[in-house]
């Protein structure tokens, strides 16, 4: 019986080697996967980054004609901030220019001014950032700077025109209904200039903000 006994212990002890000998030989067969399918997503991840790095740095190359590009709005961002301002400190300044007949002439340099402290570096921004959510916000801006200034100009005019031609008529129909209109509706149309290429509705011919000399709106 105890022969018997240290006989079905033996076996047993060898079964327990084998089946040890087995499993260590599965776990260093899964650990060499393991470390090789590391190793090749290290590299290809490596890889990777190697060539979104090349490719930004081929993207995002400077050109001399950006730089002269920047330095232009550079210069008129300086220009019509300063200029604009003193225009608005110089009305400011004198209560004699506080009249109906200088509304329009305040409302143009006050859009003027923000178009070169916020028209002008965005459109810089948009040069060296090459992105489309900057592009959108940068023609968004200076479409509806520019349009406005273009409006407000437009009825500068005519108003200076009918002052000089009917000066009488003028006088009297100059009130603050009047110019409050003139200065208020001409801004919706640049809006919804401004607005419709961000509805991304190309294909029905809303248009599209691309960048050029600067981000605008091609049909």
């Amino acid at each position: 019986v105890t022969i018997g006994y240290e006989k079905v212990l033996d076996r047993l002890s060898n079964n327990i080697m084998k089946i040890n000998a087995f499993a260590l030989k599965k776990a260093n067969s899964v650990t060499s996967f393991i470390s090789s399918t590391a190793v090749k997503t290290i590299s290809s991840t490596h890889m990777s980054t190697t060539l979104r790095a090349t490719s930004l740095s081929v993207n995002y190359t400077i050109n001399d004609e950006e730089i002269v590009k920047s330095t232009i709005f550079a210069f008129l961002a300086i220009v019509g901030t300063i200029f604009n301002l003193f225009n608005l400190v110089a009305i400011y300044q004198s209560p004699v220019l506080w009249s109906l007949n200088n509304a329009l002439l305040i409302a143009l340099s006050t859009n003027d001014f923000f178009s070169g402290c916020v028209g002008f570096p965005l459109q810089i921004t948009a040069i060296y950032v090459r992105n489309q959510t900057i592009c959108d916000i940068q023609a968004t801006f200076v479409t509806i700077f520019n349009v406005y200034s273009l409006s407000l100009t437009v009825g500068l005019s005519i108003d200076r025109c009918y002052a000089v031609l009917a000066p009488y008529d003028y006088m009297r129909q100059s009130t603050c209904k009047k110019y409050a209109f003139l200065i208020i509706a001409p801004i919706f149309t640049p809006i919804v200039m401004a607005i419709l290429p961000l509805l991304k509705l190309q294909e029905y011919g809303l248009g599209v903000n691309v960048r050029t000399s600067a981000c605008w709106i091609s049909m």
